[in-house]
This record gives C-alpha cells, structure tokens and sequence, in this order.
C-alpha cells in the first residue's frame, strides 16, 4: 500500500520537540498517512521527523487530494474508520482482516461490505 496525503491534527506529541520546530498540537497539517498502520508521517520545517495515529495522537480530518477517493486504498481505509465507529471494530486496517470481522459478525452494510468483498 501506498502512503496518502491527508490533513490531520495532531493533539498530543509522542517526542520531545527540538530547536526550530514549528509544529503545534490542535492545528492542521498535511502528511502522509500509512492506511495500515493507522500512522501519519510529518516532517517539521526544523528537519524532525514526526509519527502520530489517529485515533490516539492525531484526528483525521480530511483527503488532501480529491482524486484518492477513488483509491482502494482510501475505500479500505473508510470501511476501516466505519468499522471502528459503528461496530467497535479493534482490528488492523488489513483487508482479511476486515472481511473476517464482516463475515464473523455478519454485518451487511451495503456501504461497508460493499468495498470489501
């Protein structure tokens, strides 16, 4: 998989900020989200490089690029996000994954199952 531009916001840091960073929690940001590991990459203006999740140390806010949402990627990721909202889903965001919990819980949301088949 490849990683995917996203805004996020970042509201806690993980690292002890260096000399010359810029970044700030609850302010917005683009990086590059790894869909499997739930993980946004940063890189600060100072050279520091940044690691959040989301969920626990960043919000996601939206696609930085439109065109993504096409993206199986992205879909997977979605389906990922409605699972953890709606049916309390702790899994990965890996596709066999995310069928067995549909499969097992015999969820038929047409707008989660949908992407996953």
């Amino acid at each position: 998989m490849r990683k995917i531009k996203i805004y996020f916001v970042p509201i806690a840091f993980c690292d002890s900020r260096k000399t010359g960073s810029s970044l700030e929690l609850n302010r917005e940001y683009i990086g590059l989200l790894d869909v499997q590991n739930n993980s946004v990459e940063y890189s600060d203006t100072n050279g520091q490089d940044w690691i959040f999740y989301i969920g626990d140390t960043a919000q996601f806010v939206d696609w930085a690029d439109k065109k993504d949402l096409e993206n199986s990627d992205v879909m997977l990721y979605n389906v990922f996000c409605d699972l953890q909202k709606e049916y309390d889903y702790k899994g990965k965001c890996v596709r066999v994954d995310i069928r067995n919990f549909i499969k097992r819980n015999h969820i038929e949301n047409d707008k989660i199952s949908h992407h996953i088949v």
